[in-house]
């Protein structure tokens, strides 16, 4: 369900990231090797064919590395660091930042945010405190339905008790974008450095099957 999930909403065109606790501890993420299963096979194969790669290089809970980043143009994600745990959770939380232009519309143009320093969270608490919850769900059995009055309510909430911002616009540079298939080649060649870092030994294995797949590729 979580493969056809993905599949489902990467969109071509756009660059697209996934975070997250996959959870694929039988996926090296660091040679893109895998045990061969099933499961194991079709993730794999969405993430190398779909042109993704992978930043987190640390494990994220025990000796394991569960949780990833993945996004399809390798630029787009700097500095991954690990945190402590959230709670108490048994996985490191993990901080990165993400590349992407705040706005990239007219010069002319202003758009609204919600201004969360002078939200009144206190009348926000009263007002989700009297909504009769166990009657929505009683109302809504599906778990579908039922999530969609939730976010509703909580909308409902924002938009009475957060004042909206007015943003005056900001005149960036557009970050540079690859074509998809481009973004595909340069995420193969980090897989493949990454590959030699970590077995040196086979850097001959490894450059001449990456020749030989190029060769057939042009013929």
């Amino acid at each position: 369900m979580l493969l056809t999930c993905l599949k489902q909403y990467t969109v071509k065109g756009y660059t697209n990231v996934i975070v997250g606790n996959l959870n694929y501890p039988d996926i090296d993420w660091f040679t893109y090797r895998c045990i061969n299963n099933y499961v194991n096979n079709g993730m794999l194969k969405f993430v190398i064919e779909s042109g993704f790669f992978q930043f987190v290089e640390f494990a994220t809970r025990g000796c394991n590395l569960l949780d990833v980043i993945l996004a399809d143009d390798p630029l787009i994600i700097t500095s991954v660091t690990s945190g402590p745990p959230l709670g108490n959770r048994d996985h490191v939380s993990i901080k990165f930042v993400l590349n992407v232009d705040a706005f990239t519309g007219s010069n002319n143009v202003e758009y609204n945010s919600y201004n969360w320093y002078k939200a009144d969270f206190e009348s926000m608490k009263s007002y989700l405190s009297a909504v009769d919850w166990h009657g929505m769900l009683y109302c809504n059995p599906s778990a579908l339905s039922f999530w969609q009055c939730i976010v509703d309510t909580l909308w409902s909430a924002i938009a009475m008790f957060v004042p909206l911002r007015s943003n005056a616009p900001h005149c960036q540079t557009k970050r540079k974008s690859y074509p998809k298939h481009i973004r595909r080649i340069i995420a193969k060649k980090c897989r493949l450095w990454k590959r030699c870092r970590r077995c040196p030994d086979d850097l001959y294995t490894v450059v001449n099957c990456a020749m030989v797949a190029c060769a057939t590729s042009t013929m």
